[in-house]
């Protein structure tokens, strides 16, 4: 096991070293997840879910845990994960409606709204702040009423060459 100090030594991100001490990641692992971190793989994620992220999913979990280091990273984080997700239903005219939840989630939001709430819980219970229900925030969404919206669907359709 490498001591704390040496990752503080070779790597330049803040990040948690209990977090890290707590998964057992060596200088490589963490480096590895930091680069990724840099490259916006955290931040972006639920723009772009494919078999790859959720074979990579303890990943993502990992960076949460070992790079957001503070509850205003933590909101900042969700509130992105908010806009991605509100932005993947629009384009996938994934329709939300008032009755689903987190549970009954159509197919394709389950893997999403999944990895949403494991990082929503993991920065919750880290941070202590208050753990969101991301289909509750689609639902209250203007822009996902909008949708609903005839002229917007037909600039949407328009715009992105969809029949």
């Amino acid at each position: 096991m490498i001591k704390a100090n040496e990752y503080e030594r070779d790597l330049n991100v803040e990040k948690d070293l209990m977090a890290i001490e707590r998964r057992n990641l060596d200088v490589a692992a963490v480096t590895r997840l930091e680069n990724a971190c840099d490259a916006g793989w955290l931040h972006n994620v639920l723009s772009r879910i494919t078999p790859l992220t959720l074979r990579r999913r303890d990943d993502y979990i990992a960076m949460a845990d070992i790079f957001v280091t503070n509850s205003d990273q933590a909101e900042a984080l969700l509130d992105r994960f908010d806009a991605d997700l509100e932005l993947f239903c629009s384009m996938a005219e994934i329709s939300i409606t008032k009755h689903m939840s987190v549970e009954n989630v159509s197919d394709e939001l389950k893997s999403h709204v999944e990895l949403y709430m494991d990082i929503c819980s993991l920065l919750a219970h880290k941070f202590g702040i208050t753990k969101r229900d991301p289909i509750e925030m689609l639902t209250d969404s203007p822009i996902m009423s909008e949708a609903t919206n005839p002229f917007i669907k037909e600039f949407m359709d328009d715009r992105f060459e969809r029949n």
